[in-house]
């Protein structure tokens, strides 16, 4: 009858989203999450450069563009796996070590911030072929003396201070 099939399609969908639901407990939860992919497969910033090189060439002067610096921002402070294992990725890339305690560890929002500068500045001085220097400011605990490649960033500072 019609609601004895009723009561079994919702049974079964029931089964369906609860199955689903448990994967990542039955794998040991070591899948990432799709959506952060593109913080480890240069996607995020090559789109990213892409879109500011366009701009820029555009002859556009205010450019914003916006995204979390770290994949998972809510649990940064928590230090998860993913966070530990993007602090990994940027640590070679700004000559740093990302060690428990070291300031890439305790701030890497801040850090992350200086990494994405990095990445973006060649797309923000006008190309391959020079251009405008290309600065980082921050009002975050930032040592720019800890990073040891800017890249094609030529300045940096601290907000409200003489350096």
């Amino acid at each position: 009858n019609y609601y004895t099939m009723k009561v079994l399609l919702l049974s079964y969908l029931l089964s369906v989203s609860l199955c689903h639901a448990l994967v990542p407990f039955i794998d040991g939860g070591k899948g990432m999450p799709k959506m952060y992919d593109s913080y480890f497969n240069d996607q995020l910033a090559k789109q990213a450069a892409t879109a500011i090189g366009k701009a820029v060439s555009a002859g556009k002067m205010n450019i914003q563009v916006e995204f979390p610096p770290v994949p998972n921002v809510e649990e940064v402070k928590f230090g998860t796996p993913l966070n530990q294992k993007f602090g990994k990725k940027i640590a070679p890339d700004l000559k740093m070590k990302y060690l428990p305690g070291s300031n890439l560890s305790r701030n890497l929002i801040a850090y992350s911030n200086v990494y994405w500068a990095k990445r973006f500045a060649g797309a923000l001085k006008g190309g391959a072929i020079g251009g405008k220097p290309v600065g980082v400011l921050s009002a975050e605990q930032v040592d720019f003396t800890d990073v040891k490649n800017m890249g094609d960033l030529s300045r940096s500072g601290k907000i409200n201070t003489d350096k």
